[in-house]
């Protein structure tokens, strides 16, 4: 559940080695990603609903998907509203902070203090967690509405 943006071109700027380069990119995408929350806070609603929505999810079934929501909930942890976001998709609150959580540990990985393999070990473990967490926050949510 790793955010990797950059190309590879501007990582070899940096590094040579292909696993230096990939925290790297992990450190500098979820870095950029909460930035751009924080930043732009009160556009990011503005600017979606210019964009057409379609949820397929909500065409085939006629429920909300697990991560409805999570946009305007990140967007309200931006602004502090953490409430706010909780009541939009409580989930999100737990990706936000998986965003947070990534770039201490990826700043380990670049220092080698720790292993990288350890590293992207405790990420994959933690995002295989944080999916669960969801699709049980999601399933309950959806036994209580109905």
């Amino acid at each position: 559940m790793e955010i990797a943006i950059f190309p590879r071109w501007v990582l070899c700027k940096f590094y040579t080695d292909f696993n230096r380069q990939y925290q790297l990119n992990i450190l500098l995408s979820n870095i950029l990603v909460i930035a751009f929350f924080l930043l732009f806070k009160g556009q990011i609603i503005e600017w979606m609903n210019l964009l057409p929505h379609y949820c397929l999810f909500d065409k085939l079934f006629r429920i909300e998907c697990p991560v409805c929501g999570t946009t305007r909930s990140l967007t309200a942890l931006a602004s502090g509203q953490f409430e706010a976001a909780y009541n939009l998709n409580a989930s999100s609150v737990l990706v936000g902070l998986f965003f947070l959580f990534q770039i201490p540990i990826r700043a380990l990985a670049l220092t080698e203090k720790v292993t990288a393999t350890s590293i992207n070990r405790i990420s994959t473990i933690v995002g295989r967690v944080l999916i669960a967490v969801i699709v049980i926050s999601w399933l309950t949510k959806q036994i209580i509405q109905s």
